[in-house]
C-alpha cells in the first residue's frame, strides 16, 4: 500500500499583541523632576506633586513626604510617559540653562507685574534660574551682557493731549497718567520685537538678548491678561499645564497687587484712610481715577482675605513658596500667608503708612514711644 501522506505543516500562530503599559495619566498636573525626590526636602506640597523616572524607560516613582524628608515611593509604576513631555524639552535653551533671568524697567512702569509673571513661569517650568528685578539700567545691561535673558518694561509713546492749557491739579494728574498708560491711535500690540531691537542697538546688546518687552499701552489694554503673551516666549502652548498654572496664579495675584499690601492702589489707600469724601463718575478728588475709568481699582468689590486664601491653594503657591513674597522687594514682612492682607489693612489704617512702608514696624515704634507719630 502507498505510504500515508505526510502530516500538514504546523500552523504558525500570530504573535500575541504587544501589551503596552498604560499612560501615566496619574501624573497630569504633577512635575517630572530631572533629579531625585530628596531635592524637595522640607517642601511638603512640592514633594507630593512630583515624581521621578526610575530604572528603565517606562518606570516611574511618585515622591512622598515623611517628616519633612522627600523620597521615592517604593511603588514602581510601569507606564508610558505622561501625555505631555517634561516641560524643559519645550523651553528655549537660553531659559533652560540660565542661572539668572533679569527684569528691568523704570519705576512705576509695571515692573513688579512683569517680575512676578516671569517668576511664575520659571516656577511652573521648574527652571533653576534666579529671577531678579532692577530699576538700574547699568545693572540690567551688564547682567544681560553676561548671557542672562532680559525682560523689559517700556513706557509706550503716547502723544500729549493738546486740548486745554489751563489745567487744574486733577486734570494734570489725569494727563500724566494717560501719557504713561494711554494707548496711541497707531499702537501695535505685536510690535514689541521692533522695540526690543531698537533697545538692543541703543544699549549695545547682542540681538536676542531681550526676551520680551512689555509695553505700558498693552498693560492698559489687557491688564493682567498680558500674562498670555509670555507663554510663547517660554516655548509653551496656551493650553499647556504650565501656562494654565500661571494664569491661575496671576489672576489672583493681580487683585492682591492692587488691593492689598505696601504697593496697593494709591486711590484705594486714600479711600481706606477716609480721605475721599465722594466717589462717583464725576466727583472723585483727590483720587486719580473714578469708577467711570476702566483703570479704576474697584477694590471694595473683593474679599481680599478670601482671594489671598485662594491664591495660597494654587499649584504654584504650593510648589514655589518664594512666589508669595513678591508683592514688592520688601522682605518677609510683606509675605502672603492667607492672613496677611487683613492684617496689613488694619495696621495701615491705624498708622496711615504710605507706599512701600511697613505698618507693623510703625506700630512697634508707636508702642515703644507713645509720643511718636
Amino acid at each position: 500500500p502507498p505510504p500515508p501522506p505526510p502530516p500538514p505543516p504546523p500552523q504558525l500562530q500570530p504573535p500575541p499583541p504587544l501589551q503596552l503599559p498604560p499612560h501615566c495619566d496619574w501624573a497630569v498636573g504633577m512635575v517630572l523632576l530631572s533629579g531625585r525626590c530628596y531635592s524637595l526636602n522640607g517642601d511638603v506640597a512640592a514633594c507630593c506633586s512630583a515624581y521621578v523616572r526610575n530604572e528603565g524607560e517606562n518606570i516611574y516613582n511618585r515622591c512622598q513626604s515623611e517628616g519633612g524628608r522627600c523620597s521615592e515611593s517604593p511603588e514602581n509604576l510601569n507606564c508610558l510617559a505622561p501625555p505631555s513631555p517634561p516641560p524643559l524639552r519645550a523651553v528655549p535653551e537660553k531659559f533652560a540653562r540660565a542661572r539668572t533671568i533679569m527684569q528691568y524697567g523704570t519705576p512705576r512702569s509695571a515692573t513688579t507685574a512683569q517680575w512676578v509673571i516671569v517668576s511664575a513661569y520659571a516656577c511652573a517650568l521648574g527652571l533653576k534660574a534666579d529671577v531678579r528685578k532692577t530699576h538700574n539700567l547699568t545693572t540690567g545691561i551688564n547682567i544681560a551682557r553676561g548671557g542672562a535673558p532680559l525682560f523689559v518694561t517700556h513706557i509706550s509713546d503716547v502723544p500729549e493731549d493738546e486740548a486745554g492749557t489751563d489745567l487744574g491739579a486733577l486734570q494734570k494728574r489725569e494727563r500724566a497718567t494717560k501719557r504713561k498708560y494711554g494707548v496711541a491711535d497707531g499702537f501695535r500690540p505685536d510690535a514689541w520685537r521692533e522695540t526690543a531691537l531698537a533697545l538692543e542697538r541703543g544699549w549695545q546688546l547682542p540681538e536676542g538678548a531681550i526676551a520680551y518687552v512689555q509695553e505700558t499701552s498693552l498693560v492698559a489694554l489687557r491688564d493682567w491678561r498680558i500674562v498670555a503673551d509670555y507663554a510663547g516666549v517660554f516655548g509653551l502652548a496656551q493650553g499647556s499645564i504650565a501656562a494654565l498654572e500661571v494664569v491661575e496664579y496671576i489672576r489672583l495675584w493681580d487683585v492682591l497687587r492692587r488691593c492689598c499690601g505696601p504697593q496697593m492702589s494709591e486711590d484705594y489707600r486714600k479711600r481706606l484712610y477716609g480721605l475721599v469724601a465722594n466717589v462717583s463718575v464725576t466727583a472723585f478728588e483727590p483720587m486719580h481715577r473714578g469708577p467711570g475709568s476702566l483703570a479704576y481699582d474697584a477694590c471694595e468689590m473683593y474679599d481680599v482675605g478670601a482671594v489671598e486664601r485662594l491664591l495660597m491653594k494654587t499649584a504654584l503657591a504650593r510648589r514655589c513658596p518664594k512666589l508669595n513674597n513678591k508683592l514688592g522687594l520688601l522682605g518677609s514682612w510683606a509675605r502672603l500667608d492667607g492672613t496677611f492682607c487683613r492684617r496689613y489693612e488694619a495696621a495701615a489704617v491705624a498708622t496711615r503708612v504710605g507706599f512701600n512702608q511697613n505698618p507693623f514696624e510703625r506700630l512697634k515704634q508707636r508702642d515703644l514711644d507713645p509720643s511718636g507719630p
